[in-house]
């Protein structure tokens, strides 16, 4: 957001600048010059200050405590769920849980000043179930060790008490398991190709309604002989009412040795998961399926490890605010039937409106006319007497410039 408005306050300078009269240097250029000139001085500065900041902030030194030990680190080798203590009026390196302190009542009065602005001191307590943390640390310690060097008996969880449960999960898109309906049904086959391991992809794949009630999911993986892959192959050609899933290990030898025939059955399956995919191996899948094939693909992603496929693509989608919108034809919200209808009826109506404006040579001419009368108006007319040729351009040349993008 910081970089657009600084994008938008030089383009309104630029068009400011435009309209000044030429040939009076010291009335405008040389003040125009001298404010961007402090004003990018200023930032440079700003940036090394914040850059000091970050290097003091980043290199604080904290004590990590292990099950028998303890190490020094730097903040910025710290990891979420680390032990570490914090001494008085020192700064505290992220967002914590405070689990015993010093004092007798357990509490500590903390700053967050560098974390959310506020200034005012605040009132923390510990967890009472931790709050004999260091002794029941090594008393842990103890145990650990001398259940570790027996034979037998070696349990050693027990009479624990249960603190709090964390469970993970992706929430699915609004109505995702209908836009995948309604593409299946409009004839367009879906591949899922993902990073996670294959207990996710097959829960993502039911959850999406890429595998119906009466599908079955035929798994291929953890294959490197090029004869067994095509047996599995030759096994999966018949079920034409079950779901392909296979890894990049397996993909990687049927492109090597099996190629024809794992396209030839994969084409022809209701829907392919593949899983544990890297970035790279996704969009070599991208142009095999376009060169194979000879038709248009489209991929949608919503990260990083998504660019490269969506970039390899006919078509990219990527998500708002995520980091693969910028290196996508089109930005969405979200993934939906209606967003196929909207741009299908954009894309319909520029097609038409384009396919009769082609029929002769009415764009040179629209170029060249307006062009031509923005020239007259520039270099022709004084401007004290008419000072709208600024409005003219905009409403000629720059107003069809979308036009002129899309040849």
């Amino acid at each position: 957001m910081v970089l657009y408005q600084q994008f938008k306050f030089c383009y309104h300078a630029i068009i400011i600048y435009s309209q000044l009269k030429v040939g009076f240097l010291f009335s405008y250029v040389a003040p125009f010059a001298f404010v961007l000139i402090l004003t990018l001085l200023i930032e440079a500065y700003d940036d090394f200050q914040r850059y000091k900041r970050d290097k003091q902030a980043n290199s604080q030194v904290y004590t990590q405590i292990e099950k028998d030990k303890t190490i020094k680190l730097q903040s910025w080798q710290l990891k979420v769920g680390d032990i570490i203590e914090v001494h008085a009026n020192q700064r505290i390196p992220a967002d914590l849980i405070l689990l015993n302190t010093n004092d007798i009542t357990g509490t500590v009065f903390i700053r967050a000043d560098q974390l959310n602005g506020e200034k005012d001191w605040k009132l923390c307590k510990a967890i009472r179930h931790t709050q004999n943390f260091e002794d029941n640390l090594k008393i842990f310690t103890a145990q650990y060790e001398k259940a570790k060097n027996q034979m037998g008996e070696r349990g050693l969880a027990n009479d624990l008490e249960l603190l709090e449960l964390i469970g993970v999960e992706d929430m699915l898109q609004k109505d995702i398991d209908a836009t995948l309906e309604s593409l299946k049904n409009a004839g367009i086959q879906i591949w899922m190709l993902t990073g996670d391991k294959v207990e996710t992809a097959q829960c993502i794949a039911i959850s999406t309604g890429l595998k119906s009630p009466t599908q079955e999911m035929f798994v291929i993986k953890d294959i490197e002989d090029s004869l067994i892959l095509k047996k599995e192959l030759n096994q999966f050609a018949p079920k034409n009412n079950s779901v392909l899933v296979l890894d990049e290990q397996s993909l990687k030898v049927s492109l090597e040795f099996q190629y024809t025939a794992f396209f030839h059955v994969a084409c022809n399956s209701p829907a392919v998961v593949c899983w544990r995919f890297s970035p790279t191996q996704k969009a070599q899948v991208t142009e095999l399926i376009k060169e194979q094939t000879q038709k248009i693909v489209l991929c949608f992603g919503d990260g990083g490890n998504d660019v490269a496929m969506i970039q390899a693509a006919d078509v990219g989608v990527g998500l708002v605010s995520k980091q693969v919108a910028l290196a996508s034809e089109f930005s969405v919200l979200s993934l939906s039937i209606q967003m196929f209808y909207y741009y299908g009826m954009v894309d319909w109506l520029i097609k038409v409106y384009l396919k009769w404006l082609n029929s002769s040579c009415i764009e040179d001419q629209f170029i060249v006319s307006r062009q031509t009368i923005f020239s007259i108006v520039l270099y022709f007319v004084f401007i004290p007497i008419y000072n709208g040729w600024l409005m003219l351009e905009y409403g000629t040349v720059q107003h069809y410039l979308l036009f002129f993008l899309y040849f």
